[in-house]
């Protein structure tokens, strides 16, 4: 009976760590982060995973050198829908996703269609007369992506769309010599790079004012990361391999240069993604958080890897971010004193486990187990 104790207390902690690992790891300038891990899928031929909210997307390969894939997570249910299934071609690319839609570029598609998933009615549609074509952003409904133009024969251009999906209204059709790429969308503003003046500024468009304007004209090539709010994130000289980072105030017109140098490693940390006060980047194993109002960098250092983190993408959801460790898609909570708390330890909605029982569930399992084999033996006995 003492060994079957054993057994069982033993089935209980292998069940309830399975699931989930919390760490506790220093702030560079003061105090400590807590943060929890969570496994969404076990598939080594997945990534570039995107978040908004409860949803999670990410890009999938069957097979071995085959088409790529599109899978769609909900945190509610649980439930991973495949939103495309090629078997040969080009496949598909994840472009972006929001608290509505989910898009993607259907690189093996001839006829130039373009669908998007209906988050809200769990369906794909079809847009109509729009073909997504390169880099693109999502705010809402509202589509902001790269137009292609052809000019001649051999000769194609880029412009900028802005589209409501919903409606079916386009609010912005720019074009200017050379050109328009990487929009970033957000609220009234929607920013990209303008090859039209000076070989990669950084320009803007107003949809409140209805006007154009420039952020950056320097001499190297600004690139715009990512917008939440008023603030705006971008960087210039990737080119030269010493870039500096900027944020940007649409409202305020003040730029501050945000720290470049890891504490950790003395190496450059690459700054991807911007949400509320806060902006991310990677460097090696470590998640960096900078605080722009507080002038202070936190990091986590787990060995985060992750494939795809372009300026293409949506890793970071305000606390949650999404990665991919080289064997699935892993979901990362951070908590911040003040902030984002830590979840109360009775929170059932804390665990984001697909393939896995959750942790209340997982427990009652176990204890439902326990008691019909302790039946079993009082019965033999």
């Amino acid at each position: 009976m003492r060994t079957f104790i054993i057994v069982l207390f033993a089935m209980f902690l292998l069940i309830n760590t399975a699931h989930t690992r919390i760490n506790v790891t220093a702030e560079m300038d003061g105090g400590e982060i807590e943060y929890s891990i969570y496994q969404i899928t076990n598939d080594s031929n997945q990534g570039g995973a995107m978040i908004y909210q409860g949803f999670i997307a990410w890009e999938v390969e069957p097979i071995r050198n085959g088409p790529d894939n599109i899978q769609f997570y909900n945190q509610s249910s649980k439930q991973i829908i495949n939103l495309t299934n090629n078997t040969k071609g080009s496949g598909d690319a994840l472009i972006a996703i929001s608290n509505l839609y989910v898009i993607w570029e259907e690189l093996g598609n001839p006829d130039n269609l373009s669908h998007v998933f209906d988050i809200k009615q769990n369906k794909i549609i079809e847009l109509s007369g729009i073909e997504i074509n390169g880099p693109a952003c999502l705010y809402n409904d509202l589509l902001a992506m790269t137009k292609p133009i052809w000019l001649e024969d051999t000769v194609l251009e880029f412009d900028i769309l802005v589209y409501n999906i919903t409606t079916g209204q386009t609010l912005l059709d720019y074009h200017a010599e050379g050109n328009q790429t990487y929009p970033q969308i957000w609220g009234d503003y929607v920013i990209w790079i303008d090859e039209n003046k000076n070989n990669g500024d950084i320009s803007g468009y107003n949809f409140k004012t209805k006007t154009e304007f420039i952020i950056a004209n320097d001499s190297d090539v600004e690139f715009p990361l990512a917008i939440w709010g008023t603030n705006l994130l971008y960087v210039k000289g990737l080119i030269n391999d010493a870039p500096i980072y900027y944020i940007y105030n649409l409202s305020s017109y003040e730029r501050i240069t945000v720290p470049t140098i890891s504490k950790v490693d003395n190496n450059k940390i690459e700054w991807v993604d911007l949400w509320g006060n806060y902006i991310f980047g990677y460097n090696g194993g470590c998640l960096y958080i900078y605080s722009i109002s507080n002038d202070t960098l936190f990091y986590i250092n787990d060995n985060i890897y992750s494939f795809y983190m372009t300026v293409t993408s949506n890793p970071i959801y305000q606390n949650k971010f999404v990665f991919s460790d080289g064997e699935g898609i892993l979901l990362l909570e951070f908590y911040i004193p003040g902030v984002y708390p830590p979840p109360d330890g009775n929170n059932s909605d804390d665990d984001k486990s697909h393939n896995n029982l959750s942790i209340p569930s997982a427990t009652m399992a176990f204890l439902i187990m326990s008691i019909i084999l302790i039946a079993i033996i009082r019965r033999k006995n």
